[in-house]
Parts: structure tokens; sequence; C-alpha cells
């Protein structure tokens, strides 16, 4: 009964990881808003807000427009967005995370908690 017990708990708690970690292009579509940029040294450090659409390209005021697409490892989900500046192609990697069953996050800097959250 026991080894049972440890089991159904090992596996919830491997599919709450699952939950909260992984990611597929149709869960992130959508709105976020940049959140407690005023601490961070991470760009943007301004209000934003990213746009996710269905065609693998995103929006934003401070990036302007890109491509946006998935990576995988075992720690999770991670968002590849391609953005053109002035000068030259910019690729930024954040981690995307599910924090308690909540919102989703894209982190930009989890030491200053600066994330964009998903908000429709």
């Amino acid at each position: 009964m026991k080894k049972i017990i440890i089991i159904i708990i090992a596996s919830l708690l491997f599919l709450t990881y699952l939950y909260n970690n992984f990611f597929t292009t149709r869960m992130l579509i959508g709105t976020y808003v940049n959140m407690n940029y005023k601490n961070s040294i991470e760009d943007p450090n301004i209000p934003d807000t990213l746009i996710l659409l269905q065609n693998n390209t995103f929006s934003s005021q401070y990036f302007g427009t890109g491509k946006y697409s998935l990576s995988y490892s075992i720690s999770g989900s991670k968002l590849n967005l391609i953005f053109d500046d002035v000068i030259h192609q910019i690729n930024i990697h954040p981690n995307i995370k599910r924090i308690n069953f909540n919102h989703t996050k894209i982190i930009l800097c989890s030491d200053l908690n600066h994330y964009y959250e998903k908000i429709n």
C-alpha cells in the first residue's frame, strides 16, 4: 500500500512539473504585459505589451515585430524571439513557466522577478 501511495505522489509531482514547465505554441498565443520592469536591469525596462500570434510572429512596442519559436530541454520550454535591430538581428531566449497553476509567464530575469505575464 505504501508503494502505491509513493507512486501516486511521485506521478502527481511529475505531472505538475510538466504542466508548469512545458508548453505548445497554441498555449502561448495571446497578449503579455511587462511586469516588475522598474527593478530590472534587463531590457525592456519600460512598460511594454508583447503579442504572440498564431502564425509564429510577434509584435511589441519595445522589440517591434519578429518571429518566435519554441525549444525544449529537461528544464522546460524556452521561447526564441527573433527580431531585427537597427544594425543586426537579435535573438533572445527566455524561459516560460506557469507559477502555481496561474497565468503563463515569460521569464526575463528570475532573480529580479522580471517577466511578461499573459493577460489573455
